[in-house]
């Protein structure tokens, strides 16, 4: 099976790198640095907001906004920069990050169970952030045109069973590849009653599964049976392939008629 993507090089420099980093985050908090603010921004955009991907609700770009906001142009203290002076700086900063993760998906499952619309109105605040710093931010009407591309797409993943379709979510990652329409606490509900399980079990899988880079804990999410080095390893990662190959080879063929692409 393919392995999930390991944790970008960005999140693992060298001790120099580290220090770097540092001495730009204390410049900046201390002496309001523009330069070393940019060389901060650039890293975040290439490493540190991967973590935000697990987040599929729609607002991801409102909660970056936020993050930078509160954490770097408002900030009071050193947010970013541990208090301990033996730790890294890294773990520390990805520590941050994930908790903002989990907060705000917490909002979420809150306003989803009080049926309160989570769709961000508000992807104008990112490009103005983006284009402050330089970065090439879409137009919103591309934004919205790639959500009702991924809208139809999801629609008719719906209707691939619910093994197959958690399994091609899962290999395919398809889980940050968008974030309008994948509601994965359904398919889980889905997989589970399939599988004769309670959403809290698989649902608890699948977070792990989302926000870890061991292929076993993907698998897990369909197979909870499995652990890598058994006897029966070989077989459950084999059943998992097949499951997604069907699941992909299902979904391709209900977009077909339709004149979509794979997802």
């Amino acid at each position: 099976m393919r392995k999930k993507n390991p944790v970008p090089a960005h999140l693992t420099p060298s001790e120099e790198d580290e220090q770097l980093l540092a001495a730009d985050l204390l410049s900046w908090y201390a002496k309001r640095d523009d330069k070393a603010l940019a060389r901060i921004l650039a890293r975040l955009r290439n490493g540190w907001l991967h973590t935000f991907a697990m987040l599929r609700n729609g607002e991801q770009e409102d909660l970056v906004a936020d993050f930078i906001y509160r954490k770097l142009l408002t900030a009071q203290g050193t947010p970013l920069l541990p208090t301990d002076p033996q730790a890294r700086l890294l773990p520390h900063i990805r520590k941050v990050v994930r908790n903002e993760c989990i907060d705000a998906h917490r909002r979420w499952l809150r306003q989803v169970r009080k049926g309160v619309p989570t769709e961000s109105q508000a992807l104008e605040a990112l490009a103005d952030v983006g284009a402050s710093v330089g970065w090439n931010v879409p137009m919103t009407h591309q934004v919205v045109e790639a959500r009702e591309g991924l809208r139809e797409v999801y629609r008719l993943l719906d209707r691939v069973v619910p093994l197959r379709r958690m399994a091609l979510i899962l290999r395919r990652e398809l889980y940050t590849s968008g974030s309008f329409g994948l509601d994965m606490e359904r398919h889980a509900g889905d997989l589970a009653r399939e599988r004769g399980e309670t959403l809290e079990a698989v649902w608890a899988r699948l977070q792990v599964a989302m926000g870890s880079t061991d292929p076993g804990d993907t698998i897990r999410v369909c197979y909870p049976r499995y652990r890598a080095g058994t006897p029966e390893a070989a077989r459950i990662e084999e059943a998992f392939r097949k499951s997604a190959s069907r699941g992909a080879d299902d979904l391709d063929a209900l977009q077909a008629p339709l004149g979509l692409r794979g997802a």
